[in-house]
This record gives C-alpha cells, sequence and structure tokens, in this order.
C-alpha cells in the first residue's frame, strides 16, 4: 500500500465547515484574477487551497516533530519521532527493550509517548517490515485531486460553500456568478439610463451585456468580465430591467416592454384552492386527472427525460389564456434559469419556420 503525504480522515470532506480562511482564499483568488466565477468553479479553488495547506501542515508536523519512524532504525529514550501512519503525530520515545518476533529474529522494542498522554510499543532494529517503505504521494490517489473530491462530496461542498457566499456581504452573485463587492466598476444613472434606451429600440430586448456594453461607455483598461459583471449588478438591482436568460445565459428585457400576462397571472390562470376528500376519487377520476396534467395537480404525470417531445390535453383555462401548463409531463422542453422567475426564449412554428417570442413564468 502506498501511504500518501497528505493523510486526512475518511470523514474529512464530509464534515467540512469552512472557515474564514477558506473565504479568504476564494476572495482573493478572484481578486487575482478579476473574473466572476460560478460555485462549482470555486468549489475548485476551495478544494485546492484545502489540499495545499494540509500538505504545509503535514510537512511542517514532519520537520518539527523529529525522525520519521521507520521500524529498520534504532532508537534511544528521549527521541522525538513522527509517525506517518499517524497523521504525523509526534511522541518521544520513554523506554527501549530487546525482544524476539515469532521467527526467532532479534530486534528491539520502544516505547513512545504521545502529546496527548497515551502510549503505544512499536518495533526497532526490525528490518524486514512494510513500514520501512518510505510515505510518498500516490498521484493517482483521487482523494488527493479535486476533481476526484468533487466526483465523491460535491453535492455536499458546494450546497455549504453556496451558503457561505450567500452570508457574506462581501460577495456579489448574479447568474449563478460569483464576485467580490468591493471591485466592481462604478455604473452611473446615466449607463442606465443608455441601457434602457438601447432596450427600447430593440423592443425591449432581449439583449446580453455583452451587446449593451458595446454602446455603454465604461471606464477604459477595465476587464471586459469586470464590466459586463458590474453592468449585469446594477441593472439586477434596478427594477427597469429583468434578467430573463436562461440558465448560464444572461439577458436583459425592459419590464415595462413585457406581455402583461407575463408580469400578472392571465383572469383564467389565477387559482384558489378548493379542499376536497380524496377518497371518494374513483380509478377512472383520477386517471382523467393525469391525463389532464394541470400543473397545480398533485397527480401530475410523471415526465419522460428520454423524450423530445410531450403530449398536453389543453384545457379551457389555457387555451383562453393563451398559455401552455409547466407541468412534470412539459416542463423538460422549456429552458430553465438559476433564480430568475421568468425566462425568454424563441418558439418555432414547424410548418411554417415563424419565429415568435414564448415566456417560461
Amino acid at each position: 500500500m502506498v501511504l500518501t503525504f497528505i493523510t486526512l480522515k475518511s470523514d474529512y470532506w464530509e464534515t467540512l465547515n469552512l472557515q474564514s480562511d477558506d473565504i479568504e482564499a476564494i476572495y482573493n483568488h478572484l481578486l487575482e484574477i478579476e473574473t466572476p466565477l460560478s460555485v462549482d468553479e470555486l468549489a475548485t479553488v476551495l478544494i485546492t487551497d484545502r489540499l495545499a495547506s494540509e500538505g504545509k501542515a503535514a510537512e511542517r508536523k514532519r520537520s518539527e516533530g523529529g525522525k520519521v519512524y521507520l521500524p529498520k532504525e534504532a532508537y534511544e529514550v528521549g527521541d522525538k519521532l513522527v509517525f506517518p501512519n499517524l497523521e504525523w503525530k509526534a511522541g518521544i520515545v520513554t523506554n527501549v527493550r530487546d525482544a524476539r518476533s515469532y521467527n526467532d529474529t532479534s530486534h528491539s522494542v520502544i516505547a513512545v509517548e504521545f502529546e496527548d498522554g497515551s502510549t503505544r510499543e512499536y518495533a526497532s532494529d526490525l528490518e524486514d517490515h512494510q513500514l520501512n517503505i518510505p510515505p510518498e504521494v500516490d498521484k493517482n490517489d483521487p482523494m488527493l485531486s479535486p476533481e476526484g473530491i468533487l466526483d465523491t462530496y460535491g453535492d455536499s461542498i458546494i450546497s455549504k460553500l453556496r451558503e457561505a457566499l450567500l452570508d457574506n456581504d462581501d460577495f456579489v452573485y448574479i447568474a449563478g456568478k460569483w464576485f467580490p463587492r468591493a471591485l466592481l466598476v462604478e455604473v452611473n444613472v446615466g449607463n442606465l439610463n443608455l441601457a434602457e434606451a438601447i432596450l427600447d429600440m430593440n423592443n425591449g430586448g432581449p439583449l446580453s451585456t455583452t451587446r449593451i456594453l458595446e454602446m455603454v461607455e465604461m471606464p477604459e483598461g477595465v476587464n471586459i468580465k469586470l464590466a459586463e459583471f458590474s453592468l449585469d449588478q446594477a441593472m439586477q438591482e434596478d427594477n427597469r430591467f429583468d434578467e430573463v436568460g436562461s440558465s448560464g445565459k444572461v439577458a436583459w428585457f425592459l419590464k415595462r416592454m413585457e406581455p402583461e400576462s407575463v408580469q400578472k397571472t392571465p383572469l383564467f390562470l389565477r387559482y384558489s384552492p378548493i379542499g376536497y376528500p380524496e377518497d371518494v376519487l374513483d380509478e377512472q377520476m383520477m386517471a382523467l386527472a393525469q391525463r389532464l396534467d394541470d400543473e397545480l395537480s398533485p397527480m401530475s404525470a410523471k415526465m419522460d427525460a428520454k423524450k423530445g417531445e410531450a403530449e398536453v390535453t389543453l384545457i379551457f383555462p389555457h387555451w383562453r389564456s393563451g398559455t401552455l401548463p409547466l407541468s412534470p409531463k412539459l416542463a423538460h422542453l422549456f429552458p430553465t434559469a438559476y433564480e430568475s422567475p421568468r425566462v425568454q426564449f424563441k418558439l418555432i412554428d414547424g410548418d411554417s419556420g415563424e419565429e415568435f417570442s414564448g415566456w417560461v413564468v
């Protein structure tokens, strides 16, 4: 078995608690690259920094603790030793005695007292022992690479990191990306008024931040990614604008030019729950409810993610409103967003090829 230089507890990543040093490392990394990153990308930064820190700590323990324990070496009372297989715990030799093994090979036994007061005995002067192989780094160990760690513990690490960033006012989040608030470029009222005029001239949008920046003057020499993120943040805090891009894409629209049915629930889709005893529904009634696939029904049919098509029964409220239900059976056909309650996209008539706007609300 090859020993790794960094010996972490088996539950190290499962029980990970983020410290101020972790957040500071992420903050400094973003300052250095001047580019907003997603929480997944920042999780890689976090893990890389943790591995480096643990490596330095292990090296410090190894160098400060004394000699590395190897069974083949001879030791004297008072020698300071460190034990790689015990996460580099340090101890002092308190006793040396002769011993004889089962195969009559003479060797010695040393008693070692550790810093916590515990005492254990180890062999010395013993040539044939697996611990005589010096510890080395197993470069193929997946638990020593950010990719391998993310594959195994990614969901937990990313969840904890996202929560920590949301609780920290030093970071700004928009469209799935994070960046230090202190580095944002100043976006003034004039810039925002110009952005509004640009969207107005383009039928309200949608336009990407890159397109808007082509016509909005920002300070010279500013990193383009930083300029885009700063404008995104300023527009997000201005209620004139609506971010309507799908996941991973930023697209802006003027709220006042959005269809009324996007801003307000259409009259025929407004719903007030009515209680009913479920035990009165027979199998035929439940089958009908599933066939109708009302998005408000708890019996909505399960979607088949493998299919690129779906069948919908157009009930009166949606027929009258010109809408489709966002039910599980249909939802996988439409774009989604990280946080935005509205996503604008294009529908294409399969017969004529005509394009027209659609909205996910």
